[in-house]
């Protein structure tokens, strides 16, 4: 329901954070880049269900690196990037108890920034974002 806002959200902090050169909140602006940033936080909101589910962090790990791999393997390295700090960014603004408990958003934070580090290395997304075959 408020995916584009979230995404948008997330693309203005990262530019905050780290502007780039000569660029006005292009992030923000970019549709590309907004659709990399809400499929990555579908990616930490799947990885989230998962861990939820089964209680099992090597499972979310998992899905956090299949659903990064499945979901990015088309998108160009900027994109990727872009994404990866937005989340980043984002998991700087949860806040305790404005938007959630402790405990949740520390899952958010932590499924957050696992997702960004998958994002931001190949190595970690599995066979699908590098062309190997399926496993």
């Amino acid at each position: 329901r408020n995916a584009e806002g979230i995404a948008k959200f997330a693309a203005r902090e990262a530019h905050r954070l780290a502007p780039s050169s000569g660029d006005d909140d292009v992030a923000a602006s970019s549709p590309a880049r907004l659709a990399s940033i809400d499929l990555a936080l579908r990616v930490v909101a799947a990885t989230l269900v998962t861990k939820a589910e089964t209680s099992d962090d090597d499972a979310a790990a998992i899905a956090a690196r299949d659903g990064a791999a499945l979901s990015t393997a088309e998108m160009h390295p900027d994109d990727l990037r872009a994404a990866a700090d937005a989340l980043d960014a984002l998991s700087l603004n949860i806040g305790v108890p404005r938007d959630m408990d402790e405990p949740a958003a520390n899952a958010l934070r932590a499924y957050t920034r696992l997702v960004a580090e998958t994002l931001r290395e190949p190595s970690r997304r599995g066979p699908a974002s590098r062309g190997d075959a399926a496993a």
